[in-house]
């Protein structure tokens, strides 16, 4: 019988598949949740191999228990409680099923459920690229504990994982046939949520070059995003965070095109600067202490640029319609980062701190 390669793993030509689950008329991220609950909870090697990937460090921690695992508990994806820890697992597989702010109110529910004692694993899994402030949002809330941990990983960046791993049989063909699917899937719906067309296009173009132009100027570590609404360039391994959006009106529906904003030469948009605490600042006393004292006026004067004001979610927020040629927004972008990332520079440096990491 003819054996095929799939991924790294041989697989009989008679294998049953999964495709009807993934692609019939049930939600992909329910059958998705679903299938790798089913591996988790079948295969004990399995399991702890997700754990080494997921959290390297406490994976001693994990191993080796007795795992409950549910799926859709109290519209949690995939959960998994043992004697000593909870894991909650949010996945997604489609960009347009993401949605802000799951992770904090999921994390929520389990603290007001919470047993003594039990330390908090929670982990999102979505396409590359989709929901990447998730988990920072989710840490630098006041109510994560500090003996908590948290983590996201790319689907694509576990099942290149994964392929590393002998997954026994029975799973072998089970495992394939819906990582195939999962893939699948965001290949698809990446080409069709936001493609690069038209207005977006210009869009995106516009912030790829600001984000060129603000790198010659300052040596801070920076990366791109793009969403549905918004293009953005955001400051990497800082210990204040910098988002710097070209955010738009969109259409309602898929592929949610940018709509109102060409007006002659000009394009109709605002720009949107987002200044908070990171992660790793909001660990280091010095730094949380120096916040706390930015964050009590509950604004900010960026010289330059101006005014920006603390939201309820501890941003320092500012946002400015504009209309102007293609030219002028790429530069108005370029200097509100400048003008930001300085400003941050000169404060972190009165206390002896840098704005990269150390």
């Amino acid at each position: 019988m003819r054996a095929v390669m799939v991924m790294g793993w041989n697989i009989n030509g008679n294998c049953m598949n999964l495709k009807h689950f993934f692609r019939g008329f049930l939600k992909k991220e329910e059958v998705a949740s679903a299938f790798l609950a089913t591996l988790l909870e079948s295969d004990t090697q399995f399991r702890d191999f997700f754990f080494e990937t997921i959290f390297p460090n406490q994976a001693p921690f994990l191993a080796g228990s007795i795992w409950n695992v549910q799926v859709e508990s109290d519209r949690i994806d995939v959960r998994l409680e043992s004697d000593n820890a909870i894991v909650l697992i949010e996945n997604k597989v489609r960009s347009s099923a993401y949605e802000s702010g799951q992770l904090l109110r999921y994390y929520e529910m389990e603290l007001a459920r919470l047993c003594p004692g039990k330390v908090i694993f929670v982990v999102f899994v979505a396409p590359q690229g989709v929901g990447g402030h998730e988990i920072d949002n989710l840490v630098q809330h006041d109510i994560f504990r500090q003996d908590d941990f948290s983590a996201a990983i790319a689907w694509e960046s576990l099942i290149m994982s994964i392929r590393k791993f002998d997954i026994p049989e029975p799973l072998k063909w089970f495992a394939q046939s819906g990582f195939d699917e999962i893939l699948n899937i965001i290949e698809n719906d990446s080409k069709a949520v936001y493609p690069r067309e038209g207005v977006r296009k210009i869009l995106a173009q516009i912030v790829d070059e600001a984000f060129n132009t603000l790198q010659t100027r300052l040596q801070t570590p920076l990366s791109r995003w793009s969403a549905r609404e918004y293009e953005q360039i955001q400051t990497n391994k800082t210990n204040v965070t910098m988002w710097l959006d070209l955010v738009f009106e969109i259409e309602d529906e898929p592929p949610y095109c940018p709509t109102n904003i060409q007006f002659d030469e000009c394009l109709k948009v605002t720009l949107r600067t987002q200044i908070k605490l990171s992660t790793k600042g909001k660990k280091i006393p010095a730094l949380k202490k120096w916040w706390r004292e930015i964050t009590t006026p509950k604004v900010i004067d960026i010289p330059d640029l101006g005014e920006h004001h603390l939201n309820s979610k501890g941003w320092f927020v500012s946002a400015e319609t504009i209309t102007l040629e293609p030219e002028m927004i790429i530069e108005k972008m370029a200097t509100s980062g400048v003008a930001v990332l300085s400003e941050l520079n000169r404060r972190l440096d009165e206390i002896g701190y840098s704005l990269v990491e150390s």
